[in-house]
């Protein structure tokens, strides 16, 4: 050990053939302490620049690597579309309403806020560390929860689930689903009939039908208790997703369309266009697949003719 410690302190002998800048840059290389060495290979690529054009009077026939412009994405709504249909709440904006909701200076978070830059993969999962940490507050914050920070915890757990099925995360989607059930509570609501639908049509895109066709009628018993949807659009959208995911998971083909068309007449009475084509399109599918070709082309003239209408239809997602 000696031997070492001495090596350490009294440093060895130069060779005659080697410059003195360029024994120091070495020497400084292989330096004890790491703060003393070259910080980045750009930086010791500089001073080998330097040091060689100092030796031969002449600057070399090469310059130093470009600096390295991350790319930039532009990331817009469209892109926290849900798996399924639907848009998942931003972690910027969700950190905002959390630290407001707190009373906690916004600023506090701009570290998790997602930068925008890089590729989708890299912004899904700075969305998803943005998610995580406004849950984070949300639950850990002191005193007693309140209803707004319940709600707004349960969004960031939904948006989180979301993000992590676009990732692939298949089983890390269905836990944070799961945690927004529970802490959805057992109380009939909107939110419940909401989150209950979201895991059934999950575990179906997972192939867990048996389990995910329990869930869908849970999430279908608990949206008939609900009161009468026309009273408002929160619960008539709710209740469409309940209907539309319970007739997914329905074999009988009758009830299936049965579904369909009670919640294409909720959709139609809480004035809900995107909901309406969404039902529509359902329906006409499953009766092209049943043979009813005149009835489905009908229904599917209907939905072309308002997907040529150049007025937007907010929320709308064919693949739903």
């Amino acid at each position: 050990p000696y031997v070492l410690e001495a090596a350490l302190e009294t440093p060895g002998p130069r060779s005659l053939t080697i410059p003195e800048p360029l024994a120091d840059l070495l020497e400084r290389c292989f330096h004890f302490e790491p703060e003393q060495r070259p910080r980045s290979l750009r930086e010791l690529a500089a001073e080998l620049l330097e040091i060689a054009e100092s030796q031969t009077g002449a600057p070399l026939p090469c310059a130093p690597p470009p600096r390295p412009v991350p790319a930039t994405v532009d990331f817009r709504v469209g892109d926290r579309r849900m798996i399924g249909g639907g848009v998942w709440k931003g972690g910027r904006t969700l950190l905002i309403q959390a630290s407001t909701l707190i009373a906690r200076p916004y600023e506090h978070t701009l570290a998790f806020w997602p930068s925008g830059v890089g590729t989708m993969r890299s912004w899904l999962l700075q969305e998803l560390n943005a998610l995580n940490e406004a849950h984070r507050m949300l639950v850990e914050a002191p005193g007693d929860p309140t209803p707004e920070r319940s709600d707004l915890a349960r969004e960031a757990l939904l948006s989180a689930a979301a993000v992590l099925d676009r990732l692939g995360d298949g089983p890390g989607a269905t836990e944070k689903f799961r945690a927004c059930v529970a802490a959805t509570g057992d109380e009939p609501s909107t939110a419940l009939v909401e989150a209950l639908s979201m895991l059934a049509n999950h575990l179906r895109r997972q192939g867990r039908w048996d389990e995910s066709s329990q869930i869908a009628e849970r999430a279908y018993d608990t949206a008939r208790q609900l009161p009468d949807a026309e009273d408002s659009r929160e619960t008539a959208t709710a209740v469409v997703t309940a209907l539309v995911s319970a007739a997914h998971h329905s074999e009988d083909p009758r009830r299936r369309l049965n579904l369909l068309r009670k919640a294409y007449e909720i959709a139609q009475t809480a004035q809900l266009p995107d909901a309406q084509l969404v039902t529509l399109t359902n329906q006409g599918m499953l009766l092209d697949a049943l043979g009813h070709r005149e009835a489905a082309a009908e229904l599917f003239g209907r939905v072309e003719e308002r997907l040529s209408d150049p007025r937007p239809i907010p929320g709308f997602d064919i693949a739903t």
